[in-house]
């Protein structure tokens, strides 16, 4: 058993038979001596570690589409879509709820059903297509009804108000294609909304503060808003939707050993 202990990935002793020699040369000694509880362990290991990735993309992507949908509005000589104070709530509110709810998402039915990842691999592995054409589908949500409203009415308040609210919704809906990596929200279907209760609340709760934001008085004079009407509340709908497109079983790089499955 040493040897085995010293030259395996993980050396593993028993806790309460195992020599003191074989616990020395381990990586992992089992306290109870049941390797059901060895199984145990990884089954929840794995889940931690895809519900950081999870959280990693969703942020990471939030974030990015900021960056690019600033830079060009400077480029392009325009006002900026979001003032500092909506890029906050957005990190805070929009980004920060959901993405805690996602580091409590219910562990993938199949976790156990995958080959082992390879210890090499980054954490950011195979994500960063889903990152950029994120990015992307939420800037060019965001500057098509910024720039045509900007430049229509040059109301920039009004302008302004309708990014700021594309932004947050995009991200809703984004958000439910992050709980897989293999399955978008169609292929999840009613589940993929329901199974993370904290999820679908942050998203509501996240919901019912943006719409206070548009048409409270009070919460207007703070964030430099104004109330929309109803052809800009179909605007808002139409482009935030994109958020529905970003598809995690055609964006997100499969390990060889998913493709071999």
């Amino acid at each position: 058993m040493l040897p085995r202990s010293k030259t395996a990935d993980i050396g593993v002793a028993m806790g309460i038979k195992g020599t003191d020699v074989t616990k020395e040369a381990s990586d992992m000694i089992l306290e109870d001596d049941n390797f059901a509880t060895l199984v145990t362990a990884i089954e929840e290991g794995r889940h931690i570690y895809d519900n950081i990735r999870k959280y990693m993309r969703l942020m990471i992507s939030t974030n990015f589409d900021e960056i690019l949908e600033l830079s060009a509005c400077i480029l392009l000589g325009w006002p900026l879509t979001l003032l500092p104070i909506h890029i906050l709530w957005i990190n805070l509110i929009t980004d920060g709820l959901p993405a805690v709810a996602l580091a409590v998402d219910p562990k993938d039915p199949d976790v156990m059903k995958r080959p082992p990842r390879d210890p090499k691999e980054g954490v950011l592995h195979g994500l960063w297509l889903f990152v950029f054409v994120a990015a992307m589908l939420d800037v060019i949500a965001d500057l098509i009804p910024f720039g045509w409203i900007y430049q229509t009415t040059g109301n920039v308040a009004r302008a302004q108000t309708v990014a700021f609210t594309i932004v947050c919704i995009f991200e809703f809906w984004m958000v439910f294609n992050c709980r897989s990596e293999t399955h978008s929200i169609f292929r999840l279907g009613w589940r993929g909304f329901t199974a993370n209760k904290f999820l679908l609340i942050s998203v509501a709760v996240g919901l019912l503060l943006q719409i206070a934001i548009i048409y409270v008085p009070f919460f207007n004079t703070i964030f430099h808003t104004v109330p929309l009407n109803a052809s800009d509340l179909a605007v808002v709908t139409v482009f935030s939707s994109l958020g529905v497109l970003t598809l995690p079983e055609t964006l997100i790089r499969k390990r060889p050993s998913q493709e071999n499955r």
